[in-house]
């Protein structure tokens, strides 16, 4: 069975900010980086990403004016991705909104 990754994407105009986690209870998270925005950049990452004792990954970055360009070029590698919508996330109560 092939070992899983989280891929989290913070995506912008210019740039994706990029960090994983690992699956386990403890696993590690950390920041890998930031790419330029563009579908060569963003391949090689999921080339690095998922050869890393060939890892399937699993991403997700929040909506926003950036499209889902990002979206259709990570689907069309078939890679896992999933775009979250920021109001339909849960919050607590007391949670401040900035």
């Amino acid at each position: 069975m092939k070992k899983r990754l989280f891929v989290g994407l913070d995506v912008h105009k210019e740039s994706i900010a990029v960090a994983v986690a690992e699956p386990e209870r403890h696993g590690e998270v950390r920041f890998v980086g930031t790419i330029p925005n563009t579908p060569e950049s963003l391949k090689k990452m999921v080339a690095k990403l998922g050869s890393e004792n060939q890892r399937t990954l699993k991403v997700c970055y929040e909506a926003g004016p950036s499209g889902y360009g990002v979206y259709r070029h990570l689907t069309s590698w078939n890679v896992d991705c999933l775009v979250v919508a920021p109001c339909r996330i849960l919050k607590s109560p007391t949670d401040r909104i900035k």
